[in-house]
């Protein structure tokens, strides 16, 4: 690790390449670009652990004070420190992780308090994760409760603690998400029920561990475009994911039509350019892109919670997940064009 080279370094380089990319950019806008972060960041660590007053900065060392002053009260402002804040958090949770095995954090307080509350920490988890990446999330509407399942439009990875921070439930994800380090070991704190896709032969009980889930009063969440997409439209709904509902004992579920949708981005809205940015399309690796979703600044998502229906209400789980696609589609449509 680099090493601080006088007592007005304040960070390692290692360090400061962790905390650089959080940190927003004027490029594109009115005024001078801003430059030496490094230096200007440092400044105000530095006034603080000096206390010194502002106008006391050495200007030899972090330049003029007023630039400096000027740079905390905006980051102060518009939620950079927080998100900073947060994301080092969760840098730290993930080196323990890494290091012992065993996860600090949401993990240990789930084993602390009782099953009724530990239902509440991936709610918890979520809000902090979402909060740490710069995004605000809103919801319309009200979820229903007890048994629902949830169908939802798909974009991103960043779906899930969106959703989870505000949707009490389990996500039906693949078998491998179970492998994926920090991310696995969150999964399986939210009772995630994992689906093995290539093995065909399983599908019936895989089908019926939902189906048992569901009938338990627990809430389940299922993604039945079956992947995330580029976020220009909504992917046709593999109507073969609705055949856990299928059957007799299922067909006064509720089945509640949830639209997500991410509309705006530093107070703007989305450009098609930055909606595929956030979109997580194909083998795009989970890290670099979290890394660049950081970098783009506030995000604002929406849920929209739709009418709940039953199966029963559908000839066939085909008129059934058709009813869904044009719910969540028409929702996203509205969301994305800013109608109330």
């Amino acid at each position: 690790m680099g090493q601080t080279k006088s007592r007005f370094r304040q960070f390692t380089d290692e360090q400061w390449e962790r905390i650089e990319p959080l940190l927003p950019s004027n490029e594109g806008r009115q005024g001078h670009p801003f430059r030496d972060n490094r230096k200007v960041v440092e400044g105000i660590i530095y006034r603080y652990r000096a206390g010194i007053p502002w106008r006391d900065l050495p200007r030899e060392e972090f330049g003029a004070w007023q630039t400096v002053w000027k740079r905390h009260a905006r980051y102060a402002r518009d939620g950079t420190w927080d998100r900073i804040l947060h994301v080092i958090l969760v840098m730290v949770l993930v080196e323990v992780f890494d290091a012992t095995g065993t996860l600090i954090g949401p993990a240990h307080v789930h084993r602390l308090i009782d099953r009724r509350g530990a239902k509440q920490i991936p709610m918890l988890w979520h809000k902090a994760v979402t909060r740490s990446l710069g995004v605000k999330s809103s919801l319309e509407g009200t979820p229903a409760d007890g048994g629902v399942l949830y169908v939802s439009n798909h974009l991103s990875w960043l779906d899930i603690p969106v959703l989870g921070a505000h949707l009490k439930g389990s996500f039906v994800a693949k078998s491998e998400v179970g492998d994926m380090g920090l991310v696995g070991h969150l999964a399986d704190l939210q009772d995630t029920i994992y689906v093995e896709r290539e093995r065909r032969q399983q599908a019936g009980e895989q089908a019926g561990s939902i189906v048992r889930r569901l009938k338990a009063g627990d809430n389940v969440i299922l993604f039945p475009e079956g992947t995330s997409n580029d976020g220009i439209h909504v992917l046709p709904f593999k109507t073969s994911l609705f055949a856990v509902v299928e059957g007799e004992e299922t067909r006064d579920v509720p089945i509640q039509p949830i639209t997500i949708a991410y509309t705006r981005l530093n107070g703007l809205p989305l450009t098609r350019q930055r909606l595929l940015d956030i979109a997580w399309i194909g083998d795009m690796e989970l890290g670099p892109h979290a890394l660049e979703l950081m970098k783009l600044g506030r995000i604002e998502a929406h849920i929209l919670c739709h009418q709940a229906v039953t199966p029963r209400d559908f000839a066939n789980r085909k008129a059934l997940a058709r009813h869904c696609h044009d719910v969540i589609s028409a929702g996203y449509r509205k969301l994305m064009r800013g109608q109330e």
